[in-house]
């Protein structure tokens, strides 16, 4: 901004000298006002080109970003699809196995039939040898 109204100035200033020297036609002025504007509209339009180059170059390099954040997250998606599908696998196959075992009546029903036998006190074959040897012979 400062520097547009500086260089008005200084075109005022170049027109002021002009105008001071010599007489001036009407035509010549209009036309030195219509030179001096179609400087500051070039001035503004290239201004106006380097910002959208800026803009353009801008939204390229987030474009790119983006892409590759997509593409990081879609081998991210992809990978948890993977391993939730090992998951599920191994539900099924905890669940053939849970649903293959003993349920719990089953089990109550030997529980009750290990109290009753009391397997602990039965004789093991090494005490019934022992017994054998030391038991008085019959003869």
């Amino acid at each position: 901004m400062a520097d547009k109204k500086q260089e008005e100035n200084k075109e005022k200033k170049k027109q002021e000298a002009v105008v001071n020297q010599a007489p001036v036609s009407p035509e010549i002025t209009k036309l030195d006002e219509v030179l001096r504007r179609l400087r500051l509209l070039e001035e503004r339009y290239s201004s106006l080109r380097k910002k959208a180059q800026f803009t353009e170059h801008n939204m390229l390099k987030d474009a790119k970003e983006i892409s590759t954040e997509i593409k990081t997250l879609s081998s991210t998606i992809s990978e948890l699809k993977n391993e939730i599908s090992d998951l599920n696998e191994k539900m099924t196959k905890l669940s053939t196995e849970v649903s293959q075992g003993v349920s719990k009546a089953e089990f109550n029903v030997l529980a009750k039939y290990l109290d009753f036998w009391q397997p602990m006190d039965f004789l093991t074959r090494k005490e019934a040898e022992e017994m054998l040897k030391h038991k008085p012979s019959e003869e």
